[in-house]
Order: structure tokens, then sequence, then C-alpha cells
């Protein structure tokens, strides 16, 4: 296999290969004066991508995770909430976001705080030690869900991204 490091060496051949490129400089061009998302957009894909389809899902009304970083959470309960509407005949349902990431953080502290306990012997500068802080763990148990009637969404919890940083910023 490969060395897959990037070295200064090959930096310096994609800086003098760049140029050479008529492409590489419209590109660059574009992207610095008009955006990543606007350079890229395709007029002829855009006028294919129609909001118009054969198949109609009743799911109730939509829900907005407010750029909580609960994406994860919303498609999984969007996908439930079908079924129940369905199930139960009703116009619109909505399963509470707040109680699932209540537990969720609860696992997640306490996974670390468990991880802090095995490595207690450990040095403190050490990777072992280090680790605990990784946002990917799973939570352990299920938990259960329940509607947003019984457990509302708080503003707090829409805001995750701001509250998960402070949390790992004191961790």
């Amino acid at each position: 296999m490969p060395n897959a490091a990037v070295s200064f060496e090959l930096i310096d051949r994609a800086k003098e290969a760049f140029p050479a490129e008529r492409a590489n400089i419209v590109a660059k061009n574009a992207v610095t004066s008009k955006g990543i998302r606007a350079a890229a957009r395709v007029p002829e894909a855009v006028a294919r991508n129609t909001t118009t389809f054969d198949i109609e899902v009743k799911q109730g009304d939509r829900t907005d995770q407010q750029r909580s970083g609960r994406c994860w959470m919303f498609a999984s309960l969007n996908t439930m909430r079908a079924r129940v509407i369905g199930k139960y005949g009703l116009k619109t349902f909505e399963f509470s976001q707040a109680y699932p990431l209540f537990w969720d953080k609860l696992e997640k502290s306490n996974w670390f705080l468990e991880n802090i306990i095995d490595t207690a012997d450990e040095p403190r500068d050490g990777r072992l030690v280090a680790f605990p802080a990784d946002r990917s763990c799973r939570r352990r148990r299920a938990v259960g869900y329940v509607p947003c009637a019984r457990q509302e969404v708080r503003r707090g919890a829409q805001r995750g991204h701001a509250r998960d940083r402070l949390l790992e910023k004191h961790a």
C-alpha cells in the first residue's frame, strides 16, 4: 500500500500543476468570487429537480430541528411518526425530541465517567484518557419515546451545537 501521507513535495507539485489547467483557474475564480454553493450549482439539474411526487406519505405537520444537531433523532422519530399517524388515524402527531435527547446525553455522560474511572491509573495526557470524550458512542439501552405533549422541546435543546461545544470545552 503506498504512503498516504501528504508531503511538502506533493503540495509543491500540486501548486505547480494547478495553474497549468485553465479549468482550474476558472473554477478557483468562480468559487472565490461567488462561493462554492453558487459556483457548483448546475441550472439543468435544478430544472430537473421536481417537487412533485407520485407517492405522498401522510406524516402530519412538518417538524423542524432548528439547527440543533439532532438530525439523527428527527429522521428516526419521523419514520416512526408516520406509522403512528397511519395506525391510529391521526391528522398529526409528533414525538418529543427532548426525551431521547435527555437519555442520550445522560448515557454519554455516564459512558464518559465510567471511562474516566476505568482509566484512573493511566497518565492524564495518554491517549486512553483523552479518548473517552468521543462523541460517536451509541446509546446502550432503549429508553423509549414519548409524544411532544409529554415532554416538549425547550429553547436550549434547539441549539445543540452551542451546548455541545460548551460541554466539550469544560469536559
